[in-house]
């Protein structure tokens, strides 16, 4: 019996770049390519980097400023968190949004994380990433470090010419 191909000839197209898709698909995932690879380090979008406190034994507080945009509306922004400075290990992430009534701030209460362990932290706006931050869990509760080092600075609002400027004030703590 003959075989007539053209009834089947688009099932077979479809399936074939399917298979080349998913195959590809496969080796970006193997070869570990990430997506701050495809994006270029964002020059002044994020123009006070990037900061972190408030350490707790599950996670801390990251958050960043960027540029106002034009329009002056919302600005979307993608934030990691790795175990490693490249950015391969990727253990937290999600989407927050730049708010213009909190001067373009986006703020992130980062959870799950393991304790007493670094972490290093991105945020990907228009543009790209900014910097990496680094931030260190708290300690479990029950459990004792063997030494502790604990740092309270004061800041203010350098954007807002308004405010009174104030010598920043370090309160250094060790335990050993």
């Amino acid at each position: 019996p003959a075989i007539h191909w053209r009834g089947a000839w688009p099932a077979r197209v479809f399936g074939i770049f399917a298979c080349l898709a998913l195959g590809f698909a496969w080796a970006a995932w193997r070869a570990d390519i990430r997506l701050a690879d495809a994006l270029p380090a964002a020059a002044g979008v994020f123009p006070d980097g990037v900061m972190c406190g408030d350490p707790q034994p599950d996670g801390a507080v990251i958050w960043t400023r960027v540029a106002p945009p034009p329009d002056g509306l919302r600005t979307r922004l993608l934030w990691l968190v790795s175990e490693d400075p490249a950015g391969r290990r990727i253990v937290a992430g999600g989407l927050v949004f730049a708010e213009p009534a909190a001067g373009h701030t986006a703020r992130v209460r980062v959870r799950g994380l393991r304790p007493d362990r670094w972490y290093y932290y991105r945020f990907a706006g228009p543009g790209g990433f900014g910097s990496t931050g680094r931030l260190r869990t708290a300690p479990a509760p029950d459990t004792m470090p063997d030494h502790l080092c604990y740092v309270a600075a004061g800041d203010q609002q350098v954007v807002d010419p308004w405010r009174q400027q104030h010598p920043v004030r370090q309160v250094v703590v060790a335990a050993h």
